[in-house]
């Protein structure tokens, strides 16, 4: 019997990526937007499966090699780099789906907390400015009463 190979979840994503393109190729009116976007996705993930089997190669390798061949290996750059890019993806289950929704939910009700904090610092402001300007207008008066009567009795002694 034959057995077949098992593919890896990476492997399995770039065969839907791939055959979503097809099925897109085939309409008479491409959406060059969706296209572009899943060749880069098929093209991320091509790159993620040539550095997995860059790792099996290398694990089978390491094994079986020498402390000379160690050396070499690492001081004439056996390995050859390939960035990997890190995928922050949230997988669409039911469980992220009540996870994402109480996240949600508790940062709406933080920024509403905070605004409503702001919005009574704000009022406590504007109501101790108004109060100040109040007891200055008493004070502007007060003083302009002992003014006036003052010129009365200034006015009356000189007049009188």
């Amino acid at each position: 019997m034959d057995k077949k190979q098992l593919l890896s979840f990476n492997q399995k994503e770039l065969r839907k990526t791939e055959k979503k393109i097809r099925r897109l190729k085939e309409n008479k009116h491409w959406n060059m937007d969706k296209i572009s976007n899943l060749e880069e996705e098929s093209d991320r993930l091509r790159n993620k499966i040539k550095l997995e089997s860059i790792r099996k190669i290398s694990e089978n390798n390491q094994d079986k090699m020498t402390s000379d061949q160690w050396i070499n290996h690492f001081y004439e750059g056996g390995i050859e780099e390939i960035e990997e890019v890190e995928d922050y993806t949230l997988p669409n289950t039911p469980k992220m789906r009540r996870h994402r929704k109480e996240v949600i939910g508790n940062l709406n009700e933080h920024i509403l907390g905070q605004y409503m904090d702001q919005q009574m610092l704000l009022r406590i402001n504007i109501i101790s400015r108004i109060k100040n300007d109040l007891e200055d207008k008493k004070d502007k008066d007060k003083d302009m009463e002992e003014f006036v009567k003052i010129r009365r009795e200034i006015n009356d002694r000189f007049t009188s």
